[in-house]
This record gives structure tokens, sequence and C-alpha cells, in this order.
């Protein structure tokens, strides 16, 4: 059973995405600000994360960034409203594991998560 987090600004997104991963038995706790992902992600010390790209407070590029700096093994999944290749390839070079992108569909999550473990 892998330790899930989600940080995830629209409400709609991150029950679909409790919704799905739950069904799949993982241990998730979802959030929807970059402070609170960040203090959760301390003391929760989850494996993968998926990550909003337009949290308020700290956006999810520099959630990212913090993260990697705390974990650098930690997995995360970037999850983004638009298809913007140049953030895309900044979230791959700041090491996020996978970008996808919203709405976010079963198979791409699955792709994502396979890629993250």
């Amino acid at each position: 059973m892998a330790k899930l987090l989600i940080i995830e600004e629209d409400a709609a997104t991150r029950e679909m995405l409790r919704s799905s991963l739950g069904a799949d038995d993982c241990c998730l706790a979802a959030l929807e600000s970059g402070e609170q992902g960040l203090r959760a992600f301390v003391e929760y010390r989850p494996e993968v994360v998926i990550v909003g790209k337009c949290l308020p407070g700290p956006d999810g590029t520099e959630i990212l960034r913090r993260l990697k700096q705390v974990d650098p093994n930690v997995e995360v999944i970037v999850a983004a409203a638009t298809e913007d290749p140049r953030a895309t390839l900044e979230a791959l070079q700041l090491g996020a594991s996978d970008v996808v992108f919203k709405p976010i569909n079963q198979v791409g999550l699955s792709v994502a998560l396979w890629r993250a473990k």
C-alpha cells in the first residue's frame, strides 16, 4: 500500500483523485493549498505526491522544488490545467516523474502512477 498525498486546488479534481485512488487501496490525504501540502508532506512522508500547478500560496512548481529539497527521492506528479510545453519541461527538469493534464482521465493517471513507482 503506497502513501499518497494529493495537493490540488480544484475541489472536483481533488475529489475525483481521492475516489479513484482510494479504490486502489492507497493510503492518501488530499489538501487544497500549497502550505497545507508542505506541512502534511513533512508529517506524512508520502511516497508519491500529486500536485496541482495553480495552487494558492506556493504554486505547484514551487511545491515541487521544496518537496525535492526535503526528499530528493519523492515521486511528484504535476497536474496542469493546460498543456504548456515550457511548464511541462520545467516540471520534468525539476524532477517531476510525470505531468498530467486536466481533466485527468483514469488511463493517464494510471500511467503516471506506474511511472512514479
